[in-house]
């Protein structure tokens, strides 16, 4: 039970760096959908920010997945890629780590949900 929750790469829910990684991934794409709501539609509403936010962490797990495919089935798109790509983005992982990255990706979203819209209550 422990290793579900700590310590065991691309497994556990804690599992390395990649936790901090998701998290600031949340907190970079709250304040760019924040920029896109306000700017490009003119206003900002929950319900937008949410979906968006929440849309661009869940591409990025199966544009993660996509890249494990390729390698898996061994496609000569792989060779082209990991010249752009690290290595690591190509590795398995397992279920629970994938929820945990979308967990902290969306505790990035909340945090910066909570710095603007604190502005407004006051």
């Amino acid at each position: 039970m422990r290793h579900l929750l700590i310590g065991v790469y691309n497994d556990s829910f804690l599992d390395s760096y990649w936790v901090g990684v998701h998290f600031a991934a949340g907190l970079i794409a709250g304040f760019a959908v924040n920029q896109y709501l306000c700017k490009w539609r003119g206003v900002f509403t929950a319900r937008s920010y949410w979906r968006i936010g929440f849309v661009m962490l869940l591409a990025w797990e199966y544009f993660e997945l996509s890249l494990r495919y390729i390698q898996q089935f061994n496609l000569r798109l792989e060779e082209y890629l990991q010249v752009l790509i690290p290595n690591s983005f190509f590795e398995w992982e397992s279920t629970t780590n994938i929820v945990s990255d979308l967990l902290f990706g969306s505790l990035g979203l909340l945090l910066v949900y909570w710095y603007l819209t604190s502005d407004q209550e006051k």
